[in-house]
């Protein structure tokens, strides 16, 4: 939700009152429902204020009259989803790409905003890590970046080597309100 194709087949920005509206509409009718379970504002990157001033109220009074019965965001960064979760009464979040074994900052900022406001969280493309080459066998430690240590290590602590394994490591971090479905061994 957020965005409306246009005839030529691009897309169109559709966050404010009554592009919410036409989209949930046209949603409502391809569906053949009355109602919708979960809704995401999807990719509002550059449209941070219409989002939160006219896409999620409106949301919010559809949701109060049953038409939506929750109302996520999805995206590819999560200091966007921690100010939505600061502002607004959003039920879950969808990141896609931004908490893996090289990236973790959600972990310090957006999962402690999630958890006492009972946000659900989910994730996607969660094994892109895996796609980074790895660093080159005669770099010294001490100039190994970071990331790629912090990696190392806690696939070392889990008895796994890094790449390939984002998935399976991110979801045994007890601190982490993610809801993942662990692979059997």
């Amino acid at each position: 939700m957020g965005w409306l194709l246009t005839p030529d087949g691009g897309r169109q920005a559709a966050f404010d009152r009554d592009g919410v509206l036409r989209s949930i509409e046209a949603s409502l009718r391809r569906l053949q429902t009355d109602r919708i379970d979960i809704l995401h504002i999807h990719d509002p990157d550059d449209h941070y204020r219409v989002a939160l001033g006219e896409a999620f109220p409106t949301l919010a009074a559809l949701r109060d009259q049953g038409v939506v019965g929750a109302i996520g965001a999805g995206m590819n960064q999560w200091r966007m989803l921690a100010d939505f979760a600061r502002h607004a009464d959003f039920d879950c979040f969808l990141l896609a790409g931004r908490y893996t074994l090289l990236e973790q900052g959600a972990l310090d900022e957006l999962f402690p905003l999630c958890r006492p406001r009972g946000l659900r969280c989910s994730w996607a493309g969660c094994s892109t890590a895996a796609s980074s080459p790895p660093a080159p066998a005669r770099t010294p430690a001490t100039t190994t970046p970071p990331h790629r240590r912090r990696s190392r290590n806690a696939c070392a602590a889990l008895g796994r080597s890094a790449p390939g394994t984002p998935s399976r490591c991110a979801s045994r971090r007890s601190s982490s309100p993610w809801r993942t479905r662990r692979s059997p061994r």
